[in-house]
């Protein structure tokens, strides 16, 4: 199997490494492990790790089993295999050394750094043996500890023969570059400088390789074509005369992808968790004189597939769909060209791909995708094209654009919708086109010259640094988890200020550019309502006023309980659930007034209010009802002006305006209208409420609302010819 990797880990645990003061032990172990972190996550078989301590108490390791006395103080944690989460655990729980007495010439002991290289090597070798393996070692260490070189030449040899790389992440490389470097330190860089030079290795600072781990950064995918065949220019299958082009596709742009879960049991005491489905199907059968049914399975293969045809079930077998199946062959058919004018760019909703040569007269097709591409970037135009990916398979519809490089011209393809999916809407907009103002323009033209980007450095939000956030929360939070299963999700990295937050110059910017656009375009902020609001929540300057309750009487049996006195405190206790038409006026403040309820008590006691207005006109008999009727209107317009509810109260006001019937003149409901103007109960302006719904509606529009004779608009051309016949609306004919 290609692409297969042996790294083994050699970190040196010596109590020297707990010595620097800027923790350098941690900063190697944290290095060690996240490295191995991400080979956890990815879970390739191929990538095997294996973790050896150098300078421990005891010694673990098989070359000193076999030869006693020798390459002593080396553990190895874990064999060349798969990582595990075990491993991060025990990682997490390496510590240095205990501190040991001092030599007398003050000069730190050997701690065997070059046989634990040799462990390494015989770990690798044994494993991989001469199977194509890519071979790795990895040292973490300091070098102010005096080491044995004797076996220099031996050990360069060896890693030459196992083709074996080592690189050296070294604590202390700095300090080269220091004129106070000790000559234990120079030495044995020197000694690792040749060593490493044999083998093409290299030498790395703790510092440069720890900030490597910390890089957010994409995952290499192996280059695999996801289609093999030809373009062809003319079908092959419908005539003779085509030329067929070898190519191979890859996919440029895919959309990413969350760790899939997997169904375990938490329940399980054994090794597995894992949770196997098991489906089965069930046949109610009404069984003759007996009111239960009983259940029979039935087999997979005794299922028929079925269509609904309204509310009919049409059975189709297996054999008609196999019948009624399109049979297609595969290939890539350029139909003709069209200008790119004609293809929107809303209608690329695909995944990129890119054309390459294939295998079959490899320079000639590559001559000849390189020639169409350009021949299609001078003539603007797009080739349309029908793709099969293979036999049997859907054809779908796609169009080949061109993209020129520095290198040569190359094709992308796009698939592109079938008329049924495109969703065809008819959208109002909010003003015409010729009644946009050259003040708004100019503000918008500001707002978007102030915002460039170009304006900035080059690297900001660059397509190569944007990284998905939520995969990066989420596989951090796998991470995390997996070494503490109380460890909190973690919060979003400051890297990703730049996609969520505004940046500080451009907010600089356009600060003068903010201000003017909300006093022109009268700009407020939106007070959002919560699922719960009692009455007088949003304001308190205007409680409800007993004045307001006309009488007690008993309100309606049949949608509340039985009253026993006539306050409104004891409408309150008995939990008012509806609102009648006997004292609604009443019953409405007894609802407002409730605070055990879960639902927006304000809007439901509106609703209700709505109901029992539009009710007590219909119903009423002459004008025995209009008083009532006046007296629910003012309590509703009160409360929806105190509670930013003021849409809801001038679109019911404009329904009793119709309810008038005020293009009659003789028509006896003008006695209503009469009194609604006596009693000022007109529409609620913006300068009543703060209701951001009713911000148009100025004094000016509201005495409009007492013209009896209201102004037509003039009526626009409204073009139906592209709306097509919808069988839902059949039953409207008959």
């Amino acid at each position: 199997m290609a692409n297969k990797k042996a790294t083994c880990y050699i970190l040196n645990v010596s109590h020297a490494m707990s010595l620097y003061p800027d923790n350098v032990f941690s900063k190697s172990l944290q290095t060690i492990t996240c490295s191995i972190e991400d080979r956890v996550l990815a879970g390739r078989k191929t990538d095997l790790v294996s973790v050896i301590l150098c300078g421990t108490a005891e010694t673990k390791n098989s070359l000193a089993e076999s030869t006693p006395g020798q390459y002593e103080n080396i553990s190895v944690m874990t064999p060349l295999l798969m990582p595990t989460v075990q491993l991060l655990k025990d990682l997490s729980n390496v510590t240095t050394a205990k501190e040991s007495d001092k030599p007398a010439d003050g000069i730190i002991q050997d701690i065997s750094l070059l046989d634990a290289l040799i462990v390494a090597i015989d770990i690798i070798s044994t494993h991989c043996k001469h199977l194509k393996y890519t071979k790795r070692v990895v040292i973490f260490t300091d070098n102010k500890s005096t080491i044995d070189w004797l076996d220099l030449s031996d050990v360069s040899e060896m890693l030459k023969s196992n083709s074996i790389e080592v690189t050296l992440v070294g604590a202390d490389k700095k300090e080269l570059e220091s004129p106070d470097c000790s000559e234990v330190v120079k030495e044995n860089y020197e000694h690792w400088d040749k060593l490493i030079g044999s083998c093409d290795g290299d030498i790395a600072d703790l510092e440069e390789a720890y900030a490597q781990t910390q890089i957010i950064y994409a995952k290499e995918v192996a280059a695999r074509p996801s289609y093999r065949g030809f373009l062809y220019i003319g079908s092959p299958y419908a005539n003779t005369n085509f030329l067929p082009i070898s190519i191979n596709t890859y996919l440029r742009t895919k959309e990413i992808s969350l760790p899939s879960t997997k169904k375990v049991s938490s329940l399980s005491e054994g090794p597995t968790k894992k949770v196997e489905q098991d489906t089965k199907y069930i046949l109610d059968i009404e069984n003759e004189g007996e009111q239960h049914t009983s259940e029979v399975q039935v087999e997979k293969h005794d299922i028929q597939k079925g269509y609904k045809f309204g509310k009919t079930i049409l059975l189709v077998s297996n054999e008609e769909l196999s019948m009624s199946k399109l049979e297609t062959r595969k290939e890539m058919s350029i139909i003709g060209f069209v200008p790119s004018k004609q293809v929107p760019r809303q209608y690329l909703f695909s995944n990129a791909v890119v054309l390459t040569s294939g295998i079959v007269r490899v320079e000639q097709s590559s001559n000849a995708l390189a020639t169409l591409a350009e021949a299609l970037y001078e003539t603007d135009r797009y080739a349309l094209v029908r793709f099969v990916s293979n036999d049997g398979a859907q054809p779908k519809l796609g169009i080949l654009l061109p993209e020129l490089n520095e290198i040569s011209p190359i094709l992308l393809y796009f698939d592109i919708p079938f008329d049924q999916d495109i969703r065809k809407y008819k959208l109002k907009t909010t003003v015409a086109p010729r009644d946009v103002d050259s003040e708004s323009l100019a503000l918008m033209s500001d707002l978007i010259d102030s915002m460039d980007l170009d304006l900035m450095d080059e690297d900001f939000l660059a397509p190569e640094t944007i990284f998905n956030p939520i995969a990066w929360r989420f596989k951090t939070a796998i991470k995390t988890r997996a070494l503490n299963e109380n460890a909190p999700i973690p919060d979003l990295d400051k890297r990703f200020d730049d996609q969520y937050k505004l940046n500080p110059f451009i907010e600089s910017r356009i600060n003068d550019i903010e201000g003017k656009m909300l006093e022109h375009f009268n700009i407020r902020k939106v007070q959002e309502k919560g699922k719960k609001r009692a009455f007088g929540q949003i304001n308190d300057s205007e409680p409800v006023s007993m004045d307001d309750i006309l009488d007690t009487a008993s309100s309606d049996s049949r949608k509340r309980p039985n009253v026993d006195t006539d306050t409104l405190p004891a409408l309150i206790q008995n939990k008012v659930e509806a609102i009648g038409l006997t004292v609604p006026v009443e019953e409405y403040h007894a609802m407002l007034a409730r605070t055990d309820d879960d639902e927006d008590v304000v809007e439901k006691a509106n609703k209700l209010m709505h109901q029992v207005i539009i009710t007590l006109l219909n119903r009423s008999f002459g004008n025995i009802n209009y008083k009532k009727a006046i007296s629910c209107l003012a309590a509703l317009r009160k409360t929806c002006a105190a509670e930013d509810d003021a849409s809801r109260y001038n679109s019911i006001i404009q329904e009793v305006k119709s309810w008038c019937t005020l293009s009659q003149l003789d028509s006896p409901r003008r006695e209503i209208w009469t009194m609604l103007k006596e009693n000022g109960l007109g529409m609620i302006t913006n300068e009543e409420c703060q209701d951001v719904d009713i911000k148009d509606v100025t004094k000016e529009v509201a005495e409009k609302f007492w013209n009896e004779i209201e102004e037509k608009e003039p009526e626009t051309e409204n073009n139906d010819d592209d709306e097509r016949f919808d069988a839902d609306n059949l039953d409207d004919l008959f």
